[in-house]
């Protein structure tokens, strides 16, 4: 079985290696999006569907969901979603920024054979102290929602959270500390240390401003920061991964690739 890797956000098609003509499973998750001042961004979707028909030779669209840009008090970016072939056949929603309110995870996409969502962002703690981001779904699960703390930085949800072990969240530093929010750790679930990631931990507020950590690869949401001049994490972008029983070998246009024992 070879595993191919699309992670680039620029990518637009990949064309089916000679001699392959069924793809054994599609897999995709959306991009996280960003927090901002208070907010924290969530995770995105996972989606899978089994068995495409393909033709050797010719090109498929896809793409692959961007991470959402964090921002210090002004209104953040959503992740943008995942597809293959086209959105009706597979698609992974992205999360969604909503205002004066934190992130929903990525949920609504295309791919019957799995899905699971992603986590939520969250709000900010009793005190105003930032939130920490939604994770990722992922193959063995929905992706773990960010949390909030009355006197500390939120800590982010973890990505995928049935699979062992999780693309977990990094809990952000807490109440007294100087310190902004740790990104959320990378998943591994699909191998090769790629899999659905945890939200980023929010950003410290004490005698000062901290950032709020990024989102993990891949999909996890940003976590929240206090206030300008500090800024919120950014969401991580999505991916998707194509299974199939190799044929004389792989080509791409547009497309970063990682084969399972190769590299």
């Amino acid at each position: 079985m070879t595993t191919v890797f699309l992670v680039s956000t620029s990518g637009t098609s990949y064309t089916i290696p000679a001699g392959v003509t069924t793809l054994t499973s599609v897999q995709a998750i959306g991009g996280g999006s960003g927090g901002n001042a208070g907010r924290s961004g969530g995770g995105g979707e996972w989606r899978k569907i089994t068995n495409l028909s393909v033709t050797a030779g010719n090109a498929y669209s896809y793409a692959v969901g961007k991470g959402g840009t964090g921002s210090t008090n002004n209104p953040t970016q959503s992740g943008g979603d995942s597809y293959f072939k086209n959105t009706s056949t597979l698609l992974a929603k992205g999360s969604k920024y909503r205002y004066s309110n934190y992130s929903l995870g990525g949920s609504g996409g295309t791919g019957a054979a799995g899905n699971y969502n992603g986590g939520n962002g969250c709000t900010a703690g009793g005190t105003g102290i930032p939130g920490g981001g939604g994770g990722a779904g992922g193959p063995e699960g929905a992706g773990g929602n960010g949390s909030s703390a009355s006197y500390g930085n939120g800590v982010g949800g973890a990505g995928d959270t049935g699979s062992t072990p999780a693309g977990a969240g990094k809990m952000g530093s807490r109440g007294g500390a100087t310190q902004p929010g740790q990104q959320g750790g990378a998943g591994s679930s699909f191998g090769s240390s790629k899999g659905a990631g945890g939200g980023g931990g929010g950003g410290s507020y004490h005698s000062g401003f901290y950032n709020g950590g990024n989102g993990g690869l891949y999909g996890g949401g940003g976590g929240g920061n206090f206030y300008h001049p500090s800024t919120a994490g950014s969401g991580a972008k999505g991916i998707i991964v194509l299974n199939f029983t190799s044929g004389p070998g792989p080509t791409a246009k547009n497309a970063t690739l990682m084969m399972m024992g190769v590299g």
